[in-house]
């Protein structure tokens, strides 16, 4: 799938791409394909339970810690129809991860620390979102999903 994504972001018409890894890091052919991608002031949605320096960077975050379960979103549209949202254990190891915003970035979804579950960055071009989508029901991720894209285009 790496080959097929790096080869896709590079030669597809998007607005908006949205990589979402459960895997034991993120393969190199993807970070450089998101890095030429959001270095291109394209948009850009990230959830992954491993991210690396570089992806972290990119998308103007820290990641500070693992699996909070209650989401309070901030942001007047990544939170449009959304206030508190339980996030659940699907039996993975992490299930969501504590991020903090860096440079000019900003939180637009808080855990119970204050640590963010969702950072808008690059301008507003890109979200890093600490809320693994397969953790959320259904009718949270109908919601999210397109009120993310809408923050970002």
């Amino acid at each position: 799938m790496s080959a097929d994504f790096a080869a896709s972001i590079g030669t597809g018409d998007f607005d908006v791409v949205i990589y979402s890894e459960r895997n034991v890091g993120i393969p190199q052919a993807n970070v450089t394909a998101l890095t030429q991608w959001v270095d291109a002031g394209n948009s850009a949605i990230l959830s992954t339970w491993s991210p690396n320096v570089v992806i972290n960077q990119l998308f103007e975050t820290s990641s500070v810690g693992v699996n909070f379960t209650s989401a309070t979103f901030t942001d007047e549209i990544v939170g449009l129809f959304l206030n508190e949202v339980p996030v659940s254990d699907t039996g993975w190891v992490t299930y969501s991860r504590q991020l903090q915003p860096i440079g000019s970035a900003y939180t637009a979804c808080s855990w119970a620390n204050n640590t963010s579950c969702a950072v808008v960055g690059n301008g507003g071009k890109t979200i890093n979102l600490g809320i693994l989508v397969d953790s959320l029901s259904l009718y949270h991720t109908e919601i999210l999903v397109p009120n993310l894209i809408r923050q970002i285009l």
